[in-house]
């Protein structure tokens, strides 16, 4: 299930990725990150061309408790 961008031939087109609903474990939300084959970005698309279900990164959230050091800490190993 798409969390954003939002399912649109425009939206698609500016969006170079994609953040997607994964499952949920122990409360928390498991979002994941996927190159989106309709952007304009040439390489992008290429790369989603082949392989449109890659997973390039995932994160556990949990929207009940947000914790911005979190976030902070565990963004350097996603990107």
């Amino acid at each position: 299930q798409r969390v954003f961008s939002s399912r649109t031939p425009k939206n698609d087109a500016k969006s170079n990725l994609l953040s997607g609903k994964g499952s949920v474990i122990d409360r928390k939300h498991e979002l994941i990150l996927q190159a989106n084959k309709n952007t304009v970005n040439a390489g992008l698309k290429a790369a989603a061309a082949e392989d449109s279900h890659k997973i390039w990164a995932k994160i556990l959230v949990n929207p009940g408790n947000p914790d911005e050091n979190q976030a902070a800490e565990d963004l350097p190993y996603i990107l």
